[in-house]
């Protein structure tokens, strides 16, 4: 048997009905509301925070790098890089990077901060290289310096002492030309003085000289033979040779 439904019981119902309906919507939102976060992390889309920390996922990376959403970041900042790598000798967000490892090389190949090689073999403090390859170009560059500063047989291959002999040579030839003018009186003494000067002079250039000889002659061609060894372009790549294998060996500290 139907019931009649008067306006205040179907009034009623709908209320009923509405309210039993919000209730189930706001349960859902809730719910999705308590799921959805929204923090300060600009790499956390919207509503998918991660939350918890500082909410801030920075820019560092390596070993030491922040958490997602716990960066210790921030804020442009003077120093700053945004990396914390694991020298200890850099404050957090300002790593340098590299191999993370400050070591305690000196000297003009020193590693730089953050990008220290360390270890037992590191370099030493005069080179780049490790012990065995530093020993082994120290040994190479020895061989050759010996070899570009041998004595040679033409001035063109005069070595540095070679060279700086003939210059003595020549100033004591002068030395002893002029003993002889200056003797007026023919002193003996002063004659024997100025050849033994002289005797051991002429041989040691392929010039044979006696007391009698023209000594300006021999003076003469000590002259010619300084000024070819100075002007020779053989001799010269040579000395710049000469020249690198020193620098080298100085700086390898050999």
């Amino acid at each position: 048997m139907r019931r009649r439904i008067s306006r205040r019981s179907f009034i009623a119902a709908v209320a009923g009905g509405a309210a039993t309906g919000a209730g189930s919507l706001g349960l859902v939102i809730g719910r999705a509301q308590a799921g959805q976060v929204t923090d300060r992390d600009p790499g956390d889309p919207v509503g998918r925070g991660r939350g918890g920390g500082t909410g801030i996922t920075d820019s560092d990376s390596g070993v030491g790098a922040d958490p997602a959403g716990r960066g210790r970041g921030g804020g442009p900042r003077p120093g700053a890089t945004g990396v914390t790598d694991s020298d200890p000798s850099d404050p957090v967000g300002r790593g340098r990077g590299g191999s993370g490892v400050t070591d305690s090389d000196t000297g003009p190949y020193a590693d730089p901060r953050g990008r220290g090689r360390g270890g037992q073999r590191g370099p030493s403090a005069n080179s780049p290289y490790d012990p065995a390859a530093r020993d082994e170009r120290c040994e190479n560059n020895r061989r050759l310096y010996a070899e570009l500063n041998r004595d040679g047989s033409t001035p063109e291959s005069w070595s540095e002492g070679q060279l700086r002999v003939a210059e003595a040579d020549l100033e004591a030839i002068g030395g002893a030309i002029s003993m002889q003018r200056t003797n007026s009186s023919g002193n003996q003494q002063v004659q024997d003085r100025a050849w033994s000067i002289i005797a051991p002079i002429g041989p040691r250039y392929g010039f044979p000289i006696t007391r009698s000889s023209d000594w300006y002659r021999l003076e003469g061609e000590l002259r010619r033979q300084i000024y070819l060894a100075r002007t020779s372009p053989v001799r010269a790549e040579r000395m710049r040779q000469l020249q690198n294998a020193r620098t080298n060996l100085a700086a390898l500290g050999c």
